[in-house]
């Protein structure tokens, strides 16, 4: 017995040494949001997970504002509060993150190349997230105004804005308090509070905005169509995604929306502002996360057309699938890198009901992104007669891409130009490693009339005339000519005088504003080909 007491005493005083230690030693697993000032024009949301194996730890992050979605972060390092991460860039320099945790805060600073900026990073709240189910939904928050609250790519939840274009992530603070993202990029105190209300029955019926403590908004839950999470494979990829489909109960026609170029996902505002068009008209929607953004495995970064292009018919085949869809009457809308990649899926699919493309171009990748450059170049002052020296250099880059002895030669010529004003529009400066080569190797040199000679559905095409990627009317003659040459009769071609390539036009006073008519075009057209409900 004596002998027990003095080890328990022992045990106790050890105890009573050891646990500060243990206190002061914060977790680092878990979700974290909040801001950075490295961009140069804007701060911008940054999102980060950490997740421990073993002694070791490995973690995804996230910033929308630097084409940084999902990036996996490497020689993550922790020594009593110091943090140190990195995550590769598009450019191949790295992002070099060195911080401290502390109260459950991470602040540190950040860097890529010369380029240095502050960060800081807020913990997210762990929350059962099945709670996320009841809270999906559209909410009024003024008479002409919808916020629809839908799953982020990121885990967690979204709010958008169907009307005004504007989106945000939702992130817990409890199980029913959440912060929106960007009350945190400026500062670690979340300001912006949304709280979701249940009646007496438990059901969500709306919910509260604080701003400061002051209710700013009150909105309560409409259910104008029902949202759903899914998922369906491309071989062994795996595809994840949002179903959103009108609550009529008839068997809906359908559209899957066809990614544009880089990060693309269930992050963006801008699919579920062209979905909520077509919901309208009672059509469903399918929007996923494309190969290796947000829940999709995979990676874009090495995959040609032809790859997006079989996610983009899995999908069609998910949706075939359902009993809800008319499997007759599923169409695509592919709007700019979609509008080669969504062709690819008709050519071979000629059970596709219907193509939209947006903003397309219809020439190879090479020639677009040439033309484009070489425009941003002379906006920046280079005069002509070094313009054409410039496009030689843009084309050689492309070449480069497939053999040695073209990478040889671009590499043999960069000394001589690499002071020109031009050459900062140029791939000169990337590295052989950076995934850039590989892409361009697998897409710059897609040409897609063969494509379109191969489409028989009914296409409409529709472009930005002051779009500065490639000109509006040569593409829309390229491609109209290529679609009629394959015997296609049912081709529609319109043209939106200012709009750019995200059909918004400037105003007097600086400000842009979607482009008058696009979406009563699309309608129109619609509802002569498919079957709508309205």
């Amino acid at each position: 017995m004596k002998i027990t007491r003095q080890i328990l005493t022992l045990a106790i005083l050890l105890l009573a040494f050891y646990v500060p230690g243990v206190v002061a030693q914060e977790s680092l697993e878990g979700d974290w949001a909040g801001g950075s000032n490295l961009s140069p024009t804007t701060h911008g949301f940054i999102q980060a997970r950490f997740e421990r194996t073993g002694t070791s730890f490995s973690g995804l992050f996230n910033a929308q504002t630097w084409n940084a979605a999902k990036r996996s972060m490497s020689n993550i390092r922790v020594e009593s509060a110091r943090l140190h991460f990195e995550f590769p860039s598009a450019a191949g320099t790295p992002f070099v993150a060195d911080g401290e945790l502390k109260d459950n805060v991470i602040r540190g600073t950040i860097r890529r190349g010369e380029e240095q900026g502050k960060f800081h990073l807020v913990r997210v709240a762990r929350v059962n997230t099945r709670a996320y189910n009841d809270y999906v939904g559209a909410y009024q928050v003024a008479p002409n105004s919808t916020n629809l609250v839908t799953w982020s790519a990121f885990r967690h939840l979204r709010v958008v804005n169907i009307n005004e274009g504007a989106g945000d992530s939702l992130l817990p603070l409890s199980e029913n308090r959440f912060f929106l993202g960007r009350s945190v990029v400026d500062s670690t105190t979340p300001a912006e509070i949304v709280t979701f209300v249940r009646n007496a029955q438990g059901q969500v019926t709306g919910f509260t905005l604080h701003k400061d403590g002051n209710l700013v908004v009150s909105a309560p839950k409409a259910e104008p169509y029902r949202q759903e999470q899914v998922s369906f494979r491309n071989g062994n990829v795996r595809l994840a995604g949002t179903l959103l489909t009108p609550r009529t109960k008839f068997r809906h026609s359908a559209v899957v929306l066809v990614h544009g170029s880089q990060d693309r996902g269930r992050d963006d505002n801008f699919p579920f502002i062209v979905a909520d068009g077509y919901l309208r008209l009672g059509i469903a929607v399918l929007i996923f996360d494309k190969r290796g953004v947000g829940g999709s495995t995979g990676d874009w970064h090495t995959s040609s057309f032809e790859d997006l292009a079989g996610d983009v018919s899995a999908g069609v085949r998910f949706l075939k699938s359902r009993r809800d869809i008319n499997r007759r009457q599923i169409g695509l809308e592919g709007s700019s890198q979609g509008g080669w990649v969504a062709p690819v899926v008709a050519a071979r699919d000629r059970s596709v009901a219907f193509m939209i493309l947006a903003a397309a171009a219809g020439v190879s990748p090479a020639e677009q992104v040439t033309y484009d450059q070489l425009g941003k170049a002379r906006a920046a002052g280079v005069p002509e007669s070094e313009l054409q020296e410039a496009e030689a250099f843009l084309r050689l880059q492309f070449e480069a891409s497939r053999s040695p002895e073209a990478w040889q030669r671009f590499q043999a010529t960069i000394p001589n130009v690499k002071n020109k004003r031009w050459f900062q529009f140029t791939l000169g400066g990337i590295p052989r490693e950076s995934w850039l080569w590989e892409s361009t190797r697998l897409t710059s040199f897609f040409e897609p009339v063969p494509v379109l000679r191969r489409v028989g559905c009914p296409v409409l095409l529709l472009f930005g005339g002051a779009d500065t990627n490639y000109p509006a009317q040569r593409s829309a003659e390229i491609m109209g000519r290529a679609l009629r040459e394959g015997g296609n009769h049912d081709v529609t071609a319109k043209i939106f005088p200012g709009a750019n390539h995200s059909f918004l036009v400037r105003q007097s006073d600086g400000r842009w504003i979607p482009a008058p008519d696009p979406d009563n075009t699309k309608h129109n057209w619609l509802i002569r080909r498919v079957n709508v409900d309205f």
